[in-house]
């Protein structure tokens, strides 16, 4: 007598499965110390500072290579920032999840607000660029919730949000 064994298969959508990708990718990122983002703020500054240099340069000017190292630099430690910032956004976006938005809506509103985050960030303040973003990703999850009860008119949903909404 032979037994059979049934396997449940998840089924997973092409979506799911990129999105699954995307967490994975941005699980890979390692997280910066304050240390790191000092250095790469400052090196995203003078990377601006090159890119407005770059405009006024004629193109045999013998500072140009300079400049374009220095402006290259700077999109690279952009690039970093973002990069390994993205898990915050995830974890906040998890967050609102119970909303009934989907997960990857909120994460795209979220990293929206972490490029804002990335280019506002100031070195000097003395913050970390995690904090910087939390408020922008927080604030755009917020505005795209909308609230889990029926309210009468727009203005009464904006007062009846959660603290943790800004409200």
């Amino acid at each position: 007598m032979t037994s059979m064994v049934w396997v449940h298969r998840e089924r997973r959508t092409p979506e799911l499965d990129l999105f699954r990708l995307y967490l994975d990718e941005v699980g890979r990122h390692p997280l910066l110390t304050n240390d790191d983002e000092i250095e790469l703020s400052q090196a995203y500054d003078a990377g601006l500072q090159a890119q407005l240099k770059l405009a006024d340069t004629t193109a045999d000017d013998p500072a140009r290579p300079d400049l374009e190292a220095v402006a290259e630099r700077g999109e690279w430690a952009r690039r970093k920032m973002i990069e390994s910032n993205l898990r915050l956004v995830v974890s906040i976006a998890r967050r609102f999840s119970a909303t009934g938005l989907p997960l990857g809506d909120l994460v795209q509103e979220g990293n929206l607000g972490l490029l804002r985050a990335v280019e506002k960030f100031d070195w000097r303040k003395g913050f970390k660029s995690a904090s910087k973003a939390v408020s922008p990703a927080s604030a755009l999850t917020c505005a795209s919730t909308p609230p889990p009860w029926p309210s009468p008119s727009a203005s009464a949903s904006r007062k009846a949000r959660p603290s943790w909404c800004g409200a």
